[in-house]
């Protein structure tokens, strides 16, 4: 079950770039581990959270860092201490994840080709057999409207893009989709990352 506060303190989270969010490039992705919510249910920011580096002065390095201050989440009281310490090191000694997740363009007309695209990295030690999915999925809840996998093998330090083509329907009504790349190793899930696309009723010029 999910700890329970209060919890005091900072958000758990970082600059992606070295000019700031929205003035790119993004040389980092952010992984929450722990979310905060506060007695209405809201989201207040991550608790911890991870920061892959996978371009720049720090490519490869991954960091685990948290913002609670009035509490030891790692120490002995804590009733889910051992979960999040061996999940924390796991995602840092594996360092295998995805980044950069888009489509080639924000917004589409009906019957063009959406290009989904993804970047898978490892920086671990070891090569990696993995599984990416890329989906598009109503903005609400439902099932995916496309999906396409790709299986591939990264030696260590290696970044592989991953690209799968969506060729609407010209009848497919105008609205917003998410767009999600999950990685699996072994058939077991163990990243994700959403973006988003619009599809919309006019023709481009």
């Amino acid at each position: 079950g999910p700890l329970t506060g209060p919890f005091e303190g900072y958000a758990a989270v970082g600059m992606l770039g070295n000019q700031g969010h929205g003035f790119g490039p993004n040389l980092s992705r952010l992984v929450p581990l722990l979310d905060g919510l506060d007695r209405f249910g809201r989201y207040r920011g991550p608790l911890g959270s991870i920061m892959h580096t996978y371009a720049g002065y720090y490519t490869g390095a991954s960091f685990a860092f948290f913002g609670v201050t009035n509490r030891d989440l790692f120490g002995a009281a804590s009733p889910k201490a051992k979960e999040l310490f061996l999940s924390t090191v796991g995602h840092l000694l594996r360092r295998v994840y995805l980044h950069e997740t888009d489509t080639e363009f924000s917004c589409y007309g009906p019957g063009e080709t959406v290009r989904l695209r993804t970047q898978v990295s490892n920086f671990g030690r070891q090569a990696q057999e993995v599984a990416v999915q890329l989906e598009a999925l109503p903005a609400q809840d439902g099932p995916a409207t496309f999906a396409r996998s790709r299986t591939l093998t990264l030696a260590p330090g290696a970044t592989e893009p991953v690209v799968a083509e969506w060729e609407t329907p010209p009848a497919l009504r105008p609205r917003c989709f998410r767009v999600r790349a999950t990685l699996l190793t072994e058939g077991k899930p163990v990243d994700q990352e959403e973006s988003a696309v619009v599809l919309w009723a006019g023709q481009p010029d």
